[in-house]
């Protein structure tokens, strides 16, 4: 069996084996598009920029990347990414096979979940973000958020892969928490800036020429690709007892 009919089988029984989890994820995001629709009209309505909408966007935006799994949910206590890899290794599969349906896995819930996301956000009934921006710009906005998800996640399944549950979890917490002081420090400095309000200016003037869109999404390509082959490396030797 090849390594692409491994992956592939690897993908199909994830899905199988929580069948619930593409609804879950779809009520979740919508849900999250609402609440995120009616931050971002507000902060176009703002005269002064604020780190808040954009301290929720970076946490939230690598988010994308994940299913509401029942293994999602029970990482904490039961180290459930743990018990994955050791099944895993107990089969004859090799774990390249493994860490790639997980990469591969990532970006389908990128696309999936961006569209519901950002879609929702656009297309919510009434005085919304649409009436802000063009559907062009809006795109690539999107677009760029996405690419910024990618640089951070590929991370989080490095840590799915390599940490405990706990240990996970506080790194991930360790994470955002950085992201956070670093946009309340730009606040504190008098800084007036924010990265919503300067990506949508320059979708909207730039289109397709606009640097965040290739900055963004080439970095986190490539972050991603790289999180995914270090990951590779390092999961033969890691100690599962």
């Amino acid at each position: 069996m090849t390594l692409s009919q491994q992956v592939t089988q690897i993908i199909i029984k994830e899905f199988r084996q929580d069948k619930w989890m593409v609804l879950w994820t779809a009520l979740f995001m919508l849900y999250a598009g609402a609440s995120f629709s009616f931050m971002l009209k507000t902060a176009f309505q703002q005269p002064a920029p604020t780190p808040f909408y954009d301290v929720w966007i970076v946490i939230f935006t690598p988010m994308l990347g994940f299913y509401f799994s029942r293994r999602a949910f029970k990482y904490w206590n039961e180290d459930s990414y743990t018990q994955m890899l050791y099944y895993y290794k107990s089969l004859p599969i090799p774990l390249e096979a493994v860490v790639l349906s997980r990469g591969i896995l990532g970006l389908l819930a990128f696309i999936f979940n961006g569209v519901i996301f950002f879609g929702t956000v656009y297309l919510l009934p009434g005085d919304g973000v649409k009436d802000y921006v063009s559907l062009s710009a809006y795109i690539l906005f999107s677009i760029t958020w996405i690419g910024f998800g990618l640089m951070v996640y590929g991370m989080y399944i490095y840590l799915e892969f390599m940490k405990s549950g706990k240990r996970y979890f506080w790194m991930t917490v360790a994470v955002v928490g950085a992201f956070v002081l670093v946009l309340i420090g730009i606040q504190t400095a008098g800084l007036r800036f924010s990265l919503i309000h300067r990506i949508m200016a320059s979708s909207e003037e730039y289109g397709l020429m606009t640097p965040w869109l290739y900055i963004t999404v080439l970095t986190g390509l490539v972050s991603y690709g790289c999180s995914l082959r270090l990951t590779c490396r390092r999961i033969k030797k890691r100690d599962l007892m």
